[in-house]
């Protein structure tokens, strides 16, 4: 019985030495350097310094994450009142002409007051580099049409943070689901455990799903920039002459007029109802007082009975 104690206590040193020797054979062959390593005239280990004093490049720094940008662009084109329209539908005939996959219309409005002025608005959201070659063009096309840019813009807002921090949530909640899930199939517990954990899980699961379409819109925005013309005639745009001013006055002369002569006819409009209610009845009391006038003066004077 003692031999075997012996023998049993012995077997842990004996895979303690082959350890160890293993061990050294290992620091051994890993401190021979490899002929190539001979041959270049230096011998370059994993996070030690070089002999030039650099750093060594075994285990390099991650490399920052690229910032996650959102671009908005926004153009004012001042045209003839007859080509605002027809160059919107132009431009949003091309949008559809590139397919979704490079273009697709958000919005699109347009209206006119008479033949003098128009407006117009387009909404698009496309492809970075599809739009760049269409914006490229577009002053070209405007000025072709008889009009001008007056207006040029463009806006970056920052997603990297919000990306990330979706990211992150996003992973911590599916890993919550597998838990659940495990628990679910592991521990079933009592019906009313049972019921519990479905109603969690059927809640992070909610959740995960708006999570992703969050995070979905979010990576749509990077991957795609948003455009936004607004069309408009000379008529409305600003005028930026000298006798702008006096030109602006005439122009408003008629339409002041008419809105005074509109005033009096919405006051004629409340006005006559009453006159027509008030007038017979006025017409009426002052013949009444007519009347007590004549009969008083038709009275004879009173006899003077004075001693």
């Amino acid at each position: 019985m003692r031999a075997k104690f012996v023998v049993w206590a012995a077997i842990p040193l004996l895979l303690a030495a082959c350890n160890q020797a293993v061990d050294g054979n290992a620091v051994g062959e890993a401190a021979s350097p490899q002929p190539q390593q001979v041959m270049a005239g230096r011998v370059d280990q994993p996070g030690a310094p070089s002999k030039a004093g650099e750093p060594s490049k075994a285990d390099p720094a991650p490399a920052p994450a690229a910032p996650m940008l959102a671009y908005a662009y926004s153009y004012r084109l001042e045209l003839p009142a007859d080509k605002a329209r027809g160059m919107l539908n132009a431009h949003q005939q091309t949008c559809e002409a590139a397919g979704p996959g490079l273009c697709q219309v958000v919005a699109s409005t347009s209206s006119a007051e008479g033949r003098d002025q128009a407006r117009g608005r387009l909404e698009i959201r496309a492809q970075p580099a599809w739009l760049k070659r269409f914006r490229e063009r577009l002053e070209g096309e405007t000025v072709g049409a008889g009009g001008k840019v007056l207006e040029s813009g463009l806006e970056t807002e920052d997603l990297t943070r919000s990306m990330v921090d979706t990211e992150a949530a996003l992973r911590a909640q599916t890993a919550l689901q597998d838990r659940l899930e495990r628990l679910l199939a592991e521990r079933p517990g009592t019906l009313a455990d049972a019921l519990a954990i479905e109603q969690e899980l059927a809640r992070v699961r909610g959740t995960i799903d708006a999570t992703r379409s969050s995070l979905e819109v979010m990576r749509g925005r990077v991957a795609t920039s948003k455009l936004t013309i607004d069309y408009v005639s000379r008529g409305v745009a600003a005028p930026d002459d000298v006798a702008s001013p006096l030109a602006g006055a005439f122009e408003g002369f008629l339409g002041n007029v008419l809105l005074v002569l509109a005033g009096l006819v919405t006051i004629l409009s409340f006005l006559l109802p009453l006159g027509l209610v008030a007038a017979p009845v006025v017409w009426w009391l002052m013949r009444r007082s007519r009347q007590a006038k004549a009969a008083r003066a038709a009275r004879p004077p009173p006899l003077d009975t004075g001693a």
